[in-house]
């Protein structure tokens, strides 16, 4: 970490890469025929990148610090371990995950060979690894990793020290994504308390921890908290990066996310065009997919079907780029799609959309998307009279729903009482009306229960 990095803004990193760019042109200048010196300041300018948000730029840094490092006669094993680990770094934050676990681990050996076992670059390096382990979703072994990382940090740096807030954070994004929440939040709030005693209220760390206290309370369904947390982590991340960071673009869709739940769709809205402008301005596809898969679901709800199509489709062309076509976001996007052809009474799209959503959440951990996509799919079959196969669809869909109703968000609880209106349309279609009337029934209790979204079912 950067001294004073605690209260850096966007003027403070480009100074500091102003210094660190005269300070390379100074070494080449005298010390010529010393490489070391070279890569030494290649991976001080490439850390300061990265950790400004700039890894496109780093990245060739990092590589040129790379090949001198290997070439140099009795090569620095420190410098070779810093290295490894920022070009892994800034290999993970542009997306090349494999190529970024493969630096990562050797840099990880040189480390622990240089080293021991035991040590404040070890564990950095293991954390880095935890971190890109999470990302390709492998997180049990992300989980031991991460373990490993804060188990060594503690010893070495006791309980109250930011390399520990950071390693507990990570930890507590993997509980998240396995859906242990209540540990999740728990390792949260402890590392939050370490942060604000070291470094105060506009600390980058604090950000972060923010940012995934708003994740967390989010699945927790408690909006009003996560709100709170998402616009301080914003607060933080506008004054140290600026309007442009990609971190930044990440809270104000984390905040749009919070908005469109609570049914505030006009406000909603406006945190996701702001965050679909950074994607654009910085060519963030990845990023883009999920902000664009947002605003169409804003768009749907508002009763704007042809608005919403556009832009999920476009979400679909980013996600069906090579290596993302099998992922959730993904299933998301088709699940959407499949709800939209609905309202074109396109029955035919809607089922493919439906299908080709489901044939990848199979593969997943099932959530309430996945049986809201199957009764969506049960929709698309009753429009075409395949009714067998339609009521399969629609009463599993329903069920499972409903079983996990407690924990449902609100756009979850609307996905239910779409799922009963769909089972009471099945029911006149079949000319069964007795549980027609008893379907309707369940539909006005619901209508009281749950709000309502501007959306009405096609």
């Amino acid at each position: 970490m950067l001294l004073g990095e605690a209260h850096f803004n966007l003027s403070h990193w480009q100074m500091a890469q102003s210094n660190i760019h005269k300070a390379l042109q100074l070494r080449k200048q005298w010390f010529p025929d010393h490489p070391l010196l070279e890569a030494d300041s290649l991976v001080e300018l490439g850390m300061l990148l990265i950790q400004s948000d700039d890894a496109a730029q780093a990245e060739p840094l990092l590589r040129r610090a790379l090949e001198l490092v290997q070439k140099a006669s009795g090569h620095n094993e420190e410098l070779l371990g810093r290295t490894l680990h920022y070009f892994a770094r800034a290999q993970e934050l542009r997306g090349n995950l494999a190529e970024a676990e493969k630096l990562e681990r050797q840099g990880l050996e040189v480390r622990r060979k240089f080293r021991g076992e035991t040590h404040p670059e070890v564990a950095e390096s293991l954390n880095n690894l935890g971190n890109i382990l999470h990302e390709e979703k492998r997180l049990d072994e992300a989980a031991t990793v991460l373990d490993e990382a804060l188990a060594t940090r503690k010893k070495l740096l006791g309980e109250k020290h930011l390399d520990v807030a950071c390693s507990m954070n990570n930890l507590a994004g993997v509980l998240r994504a396995k859906g242990d929440l209540e540990r999740s939040v728990s390792m949260l709030r402890q590392s939050r308390a370490i942060v604000l005693e070291v470094q105060g209220t506009n600390g980058i760390a604090l950000g972060t921890d923010d940012a995934n206290l708003c994740k967390a309370l989010q699945k927790q369904n408690k909006f009003d908290e996560a709100e709170a947390f998402c616009r301080e982590a914003l607060r933080i991340r506008l004054y140290t990066f600026g309007e442009t960071n990609s971190s930044v673009a990440d809270s104000w869709l984390d905040l749009g996310e919070i908005l469109l739940e609570q049914n505030r769709l006009e406000e909603a809205e406006v945190a996701c065009r702001k965050c679909a402008r950074i994607c654009d301005l910085r060519h963030d596809k990845h990023l883009l997919s999920y902000s664009l898969n947002w605003l169409a679901s804003i768009f749907l709800l508002e009763g704007r079907p042809a608005e919403a199509e556009s832009l999920a489709e476009r979400a679909l062309a980013i996600r069906q780029e090579p290596g993302k076509t099998d992922d959730s976001d993904t299933a998301y996007t088709l699940s959407l799609l499949a709800r939209l052809s609905l309202f074109r009474q396109n029955a035919a799209d809607s089922e493919r959309y439906a299908r080709d959503a489901l044939a990848i959440l199979k593969k997943k951990m099932p959530n309430w998307r996945t049986h809201a996509t199957r009764t969506v799919l049960g929709d698309a079959l009753l429009q075409q009279k395949k009714y067998l196969e339609a009521e399969t669809n629609l009463v599993s869909g329903y069920k499972a729903l409903e079983r996990m109703k407690s924990a449902l968000p609100p756009t979850g609880r609307v996905a239910l009482k779409e799922a009963t209106e769909r089972r009471a349309r099945l029911y006149e279609a079949t000319d069964r009306p007795h549980e027609a009337v008893e379907w309707r029934a369940k539909l006005a209790e619901l209508e009281k229960a749950i709000p309502s979204f501007p959306l009405k079912t096609p």
